[in-house]
């Protein structure tokens, strides 16, 4: 049934979904992440050697989806916690995306 489901869905939705929730979650971190983490290159102010980056978290060997999920879900310093979960699964899929 969800093959005959995902048939019906054109290519280039699906493209343009993953291209919106990547333009969402890059945007959700930039908010909600920037003030600590460099998210796309250029560290913001304050940002110290001992808070990783987005890149550096998602090469990282222990980051999964599920790491992630369990890591965002619960207070770990970020000043607004306030993330709804369909927000926290934009923010994985950005962090996911930067994998090389």
């Amino acid at each position: 049934m969800l093959i005959m489901v995902a048939l019906l869905i054109p290519p280039g939705a699906a493209r343009a979904d993953e291209a919106r929730d990547l333009a969402g979650g890059r945007l959700l971190a930039e908010q909600h992440c920037g003030g600590c983490h460099e998210i796309l290159g250029s560290a913001p102010l304050g940002t110290t050697s001992s808070v990783p980056n987005f890149s550096m978290i998602a090469q990282s060997g222990q980051t999964s989806r599920q790491s992630l999920q369990q890591f965002l879900s619960r207070p770990h310093g970020m000043p607004d916690q306030s993330l709804s979960a369909d927000e926290v699964n934009l923010i994985i899929v950005y962090i996911m995306s930067l994998r090389r």
